[in-house]
């Protein structure tokens, strides 16, 4: 249980840096000149030792939170778009391609038995 509290956590300071890049990512997408790229890059990386520092304290395992955060450096965000297809699939708030929906339902019902045979006893 512990291990899934941590995880939540390390996720959460994850993905809220990741969106933190949301205005940087915007402007490179649109092409706009960003003089202070850098500068806002060396803030954001600042940003995101600041965040860590204040996350630590409430796991339960510090020394996991470098296993449990996705990636040790946060990429910026990419935001692609494409058109309606026939057979797309609205999965968990996020629309996936028809070629891609069988293959994310199944990896979320291999998760979903994982999580049940976790709660049944050794010896039931």
């Amino acid at each position: 249980m512990e291990t899934r509290l941590d995880w939540v956590v390390a996720n959460a300071c994850f993905f809220e840096r990741l969106f933190a890049r949301a205005d940087v990512t915007s402007d490179m997408k649109h092409n706009r000149p960003t003089v202070d790229l850098e500068r806002k890059m060396q803030a954001l990386r600042a940003e995101d030792q600041e965040r860590i520092d204040q996350v630590l304290p409430a796991m339960l395992d510090r020394k996991a939170f470098a296993t449990l955060f996705l990636r040790q450096n946060v990429p910026l965000m990419v935001a692609l778009g494409k058109s309606f297809e026939e057979g797309q699939t609205f999965i968990n708030g996020v629309y996936f391609s028809a070629q891609a929906a069988p293959a994310v339902m199944n990896w979320l019902a291999s998760l979903q038995a994982q999580a049940s045979q976790d709660n049944v006893p050794a010896n039931a």
